[in-house]
């Protein structure tokens, strides 16, 4: 949910923008019509590619019922925003942030490039030039490890949309991420003050303002 304000900003400063709907497209539009000499970045939709719903439905933004993005069941008309509009040169998808499973991410991924390849076709010319592929690998958060049953690591998944979707290596786009929890979810850091040291050169003690609160012992 862009305010035009915010939407403006975006594109006066290059920011990656992924449009969310034609309303937003057409705000973008307006602006861009009426301000020619603005020199632009990255613009595209977001589009839900109908992948389904993966293990965890409540995560899932790739049904038809999704709040998220232009189904690609509109593709004719997404078509056609994208060939009378060259600025239009990005696309995005993300089918979920849990439980998808490498199959149906790669799937969603599958339709964006797929969609990209057919608009720089109809164009003859390589207009779409970026792919913002999402995120929505999952975290393992039944255990310590990164990898666990259903929930692969980002070598495997690497290794998989190599094979189901081998233009994300061939150079012939440039490829944007989005990962978040299966960063984060596992990583973290603290940050303090060292008040002072005690101990010696062999073992230094800092004492730093977190410790018994934070750092909780196992019972």
């Amino acid at each position: 949910c862009k305010t035009l304000p915010e939407l403006e900003f975006a594109v006066r400063n290059k920011i990656h923008m992924n449009l969310d709907n034609f309303d937003e497209f057409e705000q973008c539009k307006r602006f861009i019509e009426a301000n020619p000499d603005i020199e632009l970045g990255e613009i595209g939709f977001r589009i839900n590619p109908l992948v389904g719903a993966g293990a965890i439905a409540a995560l899932s933004v790739s049904t038809s019922e999704s709040k998220f993005a232009v189904p690609i069941s509109e593709k004719e008309k997404l078509l056609k925003c994208y060939t009378e509009n060259k600025w239009m040169n990005s696309v995005h998808v993300h089918v979920g942030s849990g439980g998808m499973g490498a199959l149906v991410l790669s799937a969603g991924i599958r339709v964006a490039v797929d969609f990209a390849k057919e608009v720089n076709t109809q164009r003859g010319e390589k207009q779409i030039v970026v792919v913002d592929m999402g995120g929505g690998l999952p975290a393992n958060y039944n255990g310590d490890t990164f990898r666990a049953e259903n929930c692969p690591d980002w070598t495997e998944y690497a290794e998989h949309l190599k094979k189901e979707v081998p233009e994300l290596w061939s150079g012939e786009f440039k490829v944007a991420t989005e990962f978040g929890q299966s960063m984060n979810a596992k990583c973290g850091f603290w940050a303090s003050k060292i008040q002072s040291i005690k101990g010696n050169d062999e073992l230094p003690i800092a004492i730093v303002h977190f410790g018994a609160a934070e750092c909780v012992r196992q019972g």
